[in-house]
């Protein structure tokens, strides 16, 4: 499930938080055109809720042991 957020206390929550995590998945949003704060109208947040994963380790994927391990919500 996914839904869209576009309360300004969700927004810049999920603004800084970019902006406080180590490189390489921490960066400034601003960088992206049209993005000038958590503000901008054009800068929303969309949230994942997944119901299953999946997870294929290498192994597994280059065709040696391994397990592919499974999680389904309830």
């Amino acid at each position: 499930m996914a839904t869209w957020h576009h309360d300004a206390e969700t927004r810049h929550r999920v603004w800084n938080r970019y902006l406080e995590l180590p490189s390489p998945l921490g960066y400034d949003p601003a960088m992206i055109p049209g993005w000038d704060s958590p503000d901008t109208q054009g800068y929303t947040v969309h949230r994942f809720d997944p119901w299953r994963l999946r997870v294929f380790p290498r192994t597994v994927l280059m065709g040696q042991a391994g397990e592919v391990l499974n999680w389904r919500g309830e």
